[in-house]
């Protein structure tokens, strides 16, 4: 992490050092390079990060909001959408956390911890969540299947008339008495 310059002490507002308790601590935003492994591979991420400066004691420690920025840098990395997105999606749907879940099909605790950000999503839910970024109109979110024309009666009765076969010896003795 580099150190402030002292133009940007002047005109930064002191908040107090949490390691000597000075008011003379400065908030700024620093690019930080971190590893992350992803399977077998470890790449360097970059974020920016919230960073006090103490001027007394001359510590430097994360801010909060450092994690977050992280972990949102994770996201873009994976090509996910980040917990910011996925309230801001949300919120622009005009939905809340349980009826998100109940559109989709996705639990909402899976949704509680996506928005919290102590969870990634996986790419096929991720993918599910960006199909209804488009809005309403150009992606119809529907709560269920629903025929766009009525099946055919024969249709139904085979429908109820399907199942699933207990015991294949039955069919195996049927195909040998037919080949004979």
């Amino acid at each position: 992490m580099s150190s402030i310059s002292s133009h940007e002490a002047e005109h930064a507002a002191m908040v107090e050092c949490a390691i000597c308790g000075e008011a003379t601590g400065i908030l700024s935003i620093q690019e930080q390079e971190f590893a992350y492994r992803d399977g077998q591979h470890e790449v360097l991420l970059h974020a920016n990060i919230p960073v006090i400066s103490c001027q007394a004691c001359e510590e430097a420690y994360t801010a909060p909001g450092a994690e977050e920025a992280q972990h949102e840098a994770v996201c873009h990395h994976l090509g996910r959408l980040a917990p910011v997105e996925i309230r801001a999606l949300r919120t622009r749907l005009g939905v809340s956390q349980a009826k998100l879940a109940e559109l989709t099909h996705i639990g909402i605790a899976s949704i509680k911890r996506w928005e919290a950000g102590s969870h990634i999503q996986n790419a096929s839910l991720d993918a599910k969540l960006r199909a209804l970024g488009g809005g309403p109109q150009e992606f119809p979110i529907r709560s269920g299947f629903r025929f766009h024309f009525p099946p055919k009666p024969e249709a139904c009765e085979a429908a109820r008339r399907w199942r699933l076969r207990q015991d294949y010896s039955s069919m195996h003795s049927q195909r040998e008495l037919e080949a004979a």
